[in-house]
């Protein structure tokens, strides 16, 4: 089986990637989780570990810290 299969086949259709809602905010410091899960329609959870992941720091979430904390 292994013999047939020399190489994975090519996509045929490729889809773009959905642009970042993130981004288009700008600078968020000064909105809070609630503000931000709003503007992009996400959840405040997802918006926390989004601003975690990225490590950027809300009003009212300190997204940098966090990540600090879990790479140590």
């Amino acid at each position: 089986r292994e013999e047939s299969i020399k190489e994975m086949p090519k996509q045929r259709e490729v889809k773009g990637q959905a642009p970042d809602s993130f981004e288009a905010l700008g600078d968020v410091s000064d909105l809070t989780v609630e503000e931000i899960a709003e503007k992009t329609g996400k959840t405040e959870r997802g918006v926390k570990t989004m601003l975690t992941r990225r490590g950027v720091t809300a009003k009212n979430y300190d997204g940098a810290a966090r990540a600090k904390k879990a790479a140590e």
